[in-house]
Order: structure tokens, then C-alpha cells, then sequence
């Protein structure tokens, strides 16, 4: 049985790259594993404040947020398996949304079920650095 990767997106506040994807696919190819990509979209709860929706729209700015977070993760995923499937790796994929404050959580309880993580790390993106 060949290993599996888990190769988490965090999608908020600032998706990852695509050169994060040919280098898990790389790895991957090169120790023989498959890769499990899992986007992580943010679920941001509603605000009920009615002075945000007066004067900013934030209700509008939550959804736009939410959007950009799916839409760049079903970019990533497809990104994945395609790149897998020209490597001949074998990728599965998998959506889930979580509020904020556990993004990264998600991740980490999710990685406990694989042979090993892949994190694509970018020094000028938050959502890829490390958190203390």
C-alpha cells in the first residue's frame, strides 16, 4: 500500500500559490505516495450590527470573502488532480468550511489520519506562515 499525503489549502485570508501544488506533486512522485488535497474555506459568521450594514456592507464583504475562498480552492483542487494525473499519482479531493478562528486546526486534527503532511510554506503569505 503506498502512503498518504495530506496536502492542506488554507484558502483565507490569502490562498497559496500554484507552485505549491508542483512541488507536493513532485514529493509525492518521488516517495510514491498519494496525495488527499483538502481545501479548508472559511465560514465566517454573519455580523448583526446594523451600523455594518450601513456603512460598510459587511454582509456583502463576509459573502465576497466566502467566494474568493471556494473559488480559489476548487482552483487548487483541480490543479492538484490534474498535475497528479499527468505524474500518475493517485489524488482524491475534499471541500470543507470552518469558521476562522480554527482554519488551521481543521488541518492539523485532519493531518492525525495520513502517513504524512505536505504544507506549502510562502514567506509573504499569512495564511502559509507559521503561528505561534
Amino acid at each position: 500500500m503506498r502512503p498518504q499525503a495530506l496536502l492542506p489549502f488554507v484558502t483565507h485570508p490569502d490562498p497559496i500559490s500554484d507552485a505549491v501544488v508542483a512541488h507536493a506533486v513532485a514529493v509525492a512522485r518521488l516517495v510514491q505516495a498519494e496525495i488527499h488535497a483538502l481545501a479548508i474555506n472559511v465560514d465566517i459568521p454573519p455580523v448583526s450590527s446594523a451600523l455594518s450594514r450601513l456603512l460598510l456592507d459587511v454582509p456583502e464583504m463576509i459573502r465576497a470573502a466566502e467566494a474568493l475562498s471556494r473559488e480559489r480552492a476548487d482552483h487548487l483542487l483541480a490543479r492538484t488532480a490534474q498535475s497528479g494525473s499527468e505524474q500518475g499519482i493517485v489524488v482524491t479531493t475534499e471541500s470543507v468550511s470552518t469558521p476562522l478562528a480554527i482554519l488551521r486546526d481543521t488541518a492539523a486534527i485532519r493531518a492525525r489520519y495520513f502517513d504524512f503532511a505536505m504544507i506549502g510554506l510562502e514567506a509573504d503569505n499569512p495564511s502559509a506562515r507559521a503561528t505561534a
